[in-house]
């Protein structure tokens, strides 16, 4: 594992009730996440003992609509196929800007007994370089960084994008001094 010095604080949104999957609906309602504040070790502590989080959060009270999602410190990427670990931690914008990977519940290193085709999957966490204060903002930060990536699930863009937990799972990246390039928002929204 790649580890690095610790950082400031970070606000992500989290679930304590769920572990494991469930209906997204079930994610959905006014006050299924809560806003926590903490650093990236915490969070992946958060992923490994398989409870769902959320990069953005949401506006008081409001259900989980994109259009409700209107802070975001953070966007993370969803690698399900076309990338595996290795490949991640060599690439230059992974290797230099990301701050957290960590690998989800159907990853080959945890699924290969009950399917021995399955592969790294796994996701990846960014810190933005300034938090971004609105819903359009953090779905285009979302697709630029899909495309600059080019491997990442192009379904998880949207800006109230939650992802589940993964029990037992630890970083195999962690960086907590990372962020994006001081130009990456200016770059995505043009």
């Amino acid at each position: 594992m790649q580890t690095a010095s610790a950082s400031p604080l970070i606000q992500f949104g989290a679930n304590f009730r769920v572990v494991g999957k469930c209906e997204p609906d079930k994610l959905s309602y006014s006050g299924a996440w809560q806003e926590q504040q903490g650093n990236f070790a915490e969070l992946a502590a958060h992923i490994g003992a398989g409870h769902p989080w959320m990069p953005s959060l949401l506006d008081e009270g409001k259900r989980r609509r994109q259009e409700n999602a209107n802070y975001a410190e953070l966007i993370s990427l969803d690698i399900d196929s076309g990338m595996s670990i290795e490949d991640a931690l060599s690439h230059p914008l992974i290797s230099k800007h990301c701050s957290l990977g960590i690998e989800s519940s159907g990853s080959r290193i945890f699924d290969a007994k009950k399917n021995p085709d399955s592969h790294d999957k796994f996701r990846l966490v960014f810190r933005l370089p300034e938090a971004l204060t609105d819903w359009q903002s953090i779905k285009t930060c979302n697709e630029y960084l899909q495309m600059l990536i080019g491997t990442a699930d192009r379904a998880c863009k949207d800006a109230s994008r939650f992802f589940f937990g993964a029990v037992g799972r630890k970083p195999f990246l962690l960086n907590e001094s990372a962020t994006l390039p001081e130009s990456f928002i200016s770059d995505a929204l043009q």
